[in-house]
């Protein structure tokens, strides 16, 4: 997936219907750091998807020591 279709599923500009491909652009956004690098929304809406277990972080303790107060 590229970084425009995954922002794209995650804005709600390009609808996506399919589970499995949201959280596939949510997965995408967070492997490649842009998660963290747009607005808010992404990095609140990417803590949530790694914490309810829907995607990974490359290394949980570096994301349980950077957002464990969020």
């Amino acid at each position: 997936m590229d970084n425009f279709t995954a922002v794209g599923i995650a804005e709600g500009f390009i609808p996506c219907e399919d589970e499995a491909r949201t959280i596939e652009a949510w997965q995408h956004l967070i492997d490649t750091d842009l998660a963290w690098q747009l607005q808010g929304l992404f990095e609140i809406n990417s803590q949530a998807t790694i914490k309810t277990m829907l995607a990974w972080y490359k290394d949980r303790e570096d994301f349980e020591r950077k957002f464990a107060a969020t």
